[in-house]
This record gives structure tokens, sequence and C-alpha cells, in this order.
């Protein structure tokens, strides 16, 4: 009688290889997908640092206007001009300070690495964030940095 052997399934060897094979494609999986994140961290740093480009050009213009009694900026953030909102002799040398309170606290703008506010008034600038300066009154400095510290994007804004 012949001793027929059942060989249906798979083998030990045969298993350990497709064990590894998965082990390689999630290795390479999860390199890939940190560095598309951290490419979107990058990328959202750099549009938010160069979207509020033209917003604080109608700041520092507005602040320099002789007319320093009227309001004509937003500078609480709240979608209106009102009462409530600083005349234009206020924002004179006050520009970064009110917007990056304004940034911070009415849209709750954060960091994409920390948990901390995104806009500051640091130079050098704190890493992973976004500082705004106004080194003269006619004169506004933006550095976004990465997480370590590295200059993503930055501009001056000057208004003659």
């Amino acid at each position: 009688m012949q001793n027929v052997r059942d060989n249906t399934g798979f083998s030990l060897v045969e298993l350990m290889m497709v064990i590894v094979l998965i082990n390689i494609l999630a290795a390479v999986g999860i390199t890939v997908y940190v560095g598309v994140q951290e490419k979107a961290r990058r990328a959202g740093m750099t549009e938010i640092a160069v979207g509020s480009k033209s917003e604080l050009q109608h700041w520092l213009q507005s602040s320099l206007s002789s007319n320093k009694n009227l309001r004509e900026i937003d500078t609480n953030l709240n979608g209106n001009v009102e009462g409530s909102d600083a005349e234009n002799g206020v924002l004179y040398n006050n520009i970064a300070v009110r917007y990056t309170a304004g940034r911070n606290t009415v849209y709750g703008d954060k960091s994409p690495w920390f948990n901390i506010p995104l806009w500051n008034l640091n130079d050098p600038p704190i890493p992973g964030t976004i500082s705004l300066t106004q080194p003269a009154p006619s004169k506004l400095k933006v550095v976004a940095t990465g997480k370590n510290g590295e200059i993503i994007t930055q501009y001056d804004i000057s208004v003659y």
C-alpha cells in the first residue's frame, strides 16, 4: 500500500517568507507616510505665512495712513470693521503684537509639530512657528520655521 501524503496548505518556510515580505512592505510604507506628513506640515506653514502677506500689507499701509483716527482694519478678527477695532494711529508700531495675538487667540493657530501658538514675536523664531516682527514702523518681517528651526519661508513687507 502506498503512503499518500496530504500536500494541501503552506509550509513553514513559505509562511515565514510571507511574513518577511509583509514586514518589509510595512517598513517602507511607514517611512513614506512619515515623509508625506512632514511635507504636508511644511507646505501648510508656507501657505499660512505667504497667505498672510496681503493682509499684513494692508495692516501696514493703514498704520501709516494720515487718517490716524480712522478704523480701516478688522484688528479683533471678528469679520467686521467696527468701533472695537484699533484706529490706524494705534496700529503704528504695534502691528506684530496685535496680529500675532489675534491669530493665536481668535483663530487658535497652532504649530503643526508642537502644541504651541503658531505665531510669535521672537527673533530668532521658535522652531515650528511663524515669527512676525516689526523692525521699523514701515517694515514687517515674517519667518516660518520647520520642526528643527530651519527656515521654510521668509519675506519682508515695506511701505515707503
